[in-house]
Parts: structure tokens; sequence; C-alpha cells
């Protein structure tokens, strides 16, 4: 069991303390903020609502000699390259293992020789001529596919996956499962492969190359159903942000038939079934499928008047007594936060299921 310190750690990654006992292998022992941050001193408690004696802490010198391992996330990594690099040297010198992302980890090869202890945390696949085929033709997967997407970023959609994948597995299904970040590997399914992401393949092509790749890892085992989190926003918030134009959902969506989606939704407690019901016919016109499943966030946005986008996580009291209520037959909701109202969202997911495709 390898003792694991996150770092910048933030309200953003929340996920990491409220699911740490999914970990594989991993023990959460640290987690270390940027210095002088907002959480530096707070329970890690404070966030998720879970309870866990981990304080967090700026002190990452101090905390390095209690892990073997170091997450190194992305969080400002633009703004504070020189403050990353200090912390793989430390790391380094200390040889502890730091696992991060391909741009962070192209960086650090850049100013220092490889090192065997330093690990990249991406599915890079080869996008060459076995990716599709010449006759361009395509397979369906023979188990069902579940797809998680969302209105935008941070919306809980890491989650969201994470209570489908203890879900299923908890009811005895061996699951195929591809997640939206760079840490999926600490929870045993892997990262959706970067080709998706690429700025120099075409839709056509990714399209092509996805369904191949998805049905080349259906082969390996006996799987019972493949959960898929697709990155990005299912269509753009404004002419400003675009989300990318929806175009991760559009390849997915085109490359597999969905059997069930997951739309993940920012806090909105004056949302009705109608909005819904909207949201339900866009999906069937946009990715082939009704989408009869909401996960709702305890998060909202607003853009600035240099039209970013900024993110809030919301007060949690707040958020469990403004949940808005959805009552219908075809509709199911849920909301983050409310465990009881999740759990039995998700057993009708998989009951559905179980009803119409036959789970081996």
């Amino acid at each position: 069991m390898y003792k694991l310190l996150v770092y910048p750690f933030t309200m953003e990654d929340s996920c990491i303390t409220k699911y740490c006992n999914m970990l594989q292998d991993y023990e959460l022992t640290s987690l270390v903020c940027l210095e002088g941050a907002y959480e530096n001193g707070r329970a890690a408690g404070e966030f998720d609502g879970v309870e866990t004696d981990l304080v967090i802490t700026d002190d990452f010198n101090m905390e390095i000699d209690k892990c073997d391992v170091v997450l190194l996330l992305d969080k400002n990594f633009n703004e504070l390259k020189d403050t990353y690099i200090k912390r793989i040297n430390t790391a380094m010198a200390k040889n502890k293992i730091v696992m991060t992302n391909k741009m962070i980890y192209d960086f650090y090869l850049k100013e220092f020789s490889c090192n065997k202890n330093i690990r990249i945390l991406d599915n890079i696949q080869e996008a060459g001529e076995n990716f599709f085929t010449y006759d361009k033709r395509m397979s369906q997967p023979d188990i069902p596919v579940v797809t998680v997407m969302s209105m935008g970023e941070n919306c809980n959609k890491f989650e969201a996956q994470l209570d489908l994948r203890k879900k299923f597995q908890d009811k005895g299904y061996k699951v195929l499962q591809f997640g939206t970040k760079d840490y999926c590997d600490l929870y045993g399914f892997i990262k959706i492969p970067s080709f998706l992401m690429s700025k120099d393949i075409s839709i056509d092509k990714k399209i092509y190359m996805f369904n191949y790749y998805i049905n080349k890892e259906v082969l390996k085992d006996d799987y019972d159903v493949i959960i898929l989190g697709v990155a990005g926003g299912l269509l753009p918030v404004n002419r400003y942000v675009t989300n990318y134009f929806g175009e991760i959902p559009l390849v997915v969506s085109s490359a597999l038939n969905i059997d069930i989606n997951v739309l993940c939704l920012y806090h909105n407690n004056e949302i009705k079934v109608e909005n819904l019901y909207e949201c339900r016919e866009f999906g069937k016109g946009r990715l082939g499928c009704f989408t009869d499943y909401y996960y709702m966030s305890d998060r909202q946005f607003r853009i600035s008047y240099d039209h970013n986008i900024e993110y809030i996580i919301l007060d949690r009291k707040y958020c469990i007594n403004n949940i808005p209520i959805i009552e219908d037959e075809t509709l199911k909701f849920c909301h983050v936060l409310d465990t009881d109202i999740k759990d039995s969202m998700l057993n009708s997911l998989v009951e559905e299921l179980e009803e119409n495709v036959a789970l081996v």
C-alpha cells in the first residue's frame, strides 16, 4: 500500500478525499495546497462531508516525508512552473515517485534528464493505421454502454463516474471504465484516450479510432458493462465559452450506441421537470439516445466581464436546503449531496440495464 500526497490540493478535487476508500493500492496521507491558499489549515472533511483526520497544509517539505508517491495536479501550473519544478526536485531527491500528466511531464523533461521515478498519467495511443479500417466500418460492443456527460467543466462529473463504478462493482459486475481525470488509474480504471483531445485529428477519424479502441479493449476481459466519462461540455455556454462546441460528446455518441446517458447539471434550485424534458429531447437529437438520468452538482459558474468562466463551489448547507424536487415517472434525478436519493437513482439505472440487457 503506497502512501499518497496530493499537490496542489484544492476544493475542486475534493473527490479525492470523498472517495479515498476507493483508491486501489494507495492510502491518502497528505493534502498540500499552494502556499497561503484558502484551504490551508482546514479539515479535509469540511469540503466533502466525510469524516477524516486529514488536515490540509501548505507545508510541502514537512509532508513529503510521510508519503511514497506524490500526485502532482496541474492547477495553476502555467503561472507557477518554477514552484512545480522545485516540488518535483524535492520529491526526486527523497526518492519519491511523482505521478503527473503529460503537460507537466514534458515540461520537466525539457529542463532535466529523465528520471524513472517520474511517471506520466495519461492514455496515449499511437494514432496509426490500426485505429480505423480503410472501408470505415464500425462495430458495436456486445455489452451495455453507459456514458457520463455534463453541461460543462467542474460539474461533479468524476464523482458521478465513481458512484457508478462502486454501484456496479457492489452488485458483482465487471466494469470496463474510462474516466475524465488524470488520476483515474489510482481508482483502477483508465483515462479516456488522449487522441480525443487532439487538435490535429479530424472528427471523423476520431470517431473511427474511438470505435476501434473501445472494441479492442472490450476483448481483453469478460466485462459486463462499459462506463465512459466524456470530457468537455455538451454544448456552448455562449460565443466566448464554447466547450469546444461539444465535440467529444459528439465523437463518443457517433462512435458507440449509448444505452444510458447520465447528464451532470450545475446546481439550480429552480429547475423544473419541463427543463429536463428539453434536455432529454436535445440529447436524443444530439446523441441518439434519450437522457433520463440527471446528476446535479453543488457547483455553479459565472461569466466575468472579460468573458472568462469562473466556477463556484456552493456552501454545502445551502445546497442541501435547496435541492429541487423532481417527481416524474420517466426522469430520474439526484443531487450529489443527497446520498439516499442518489443511491436510489443508481439502483434504478442498474435495474434498467438488467431488465433490458442480458448482463452476465
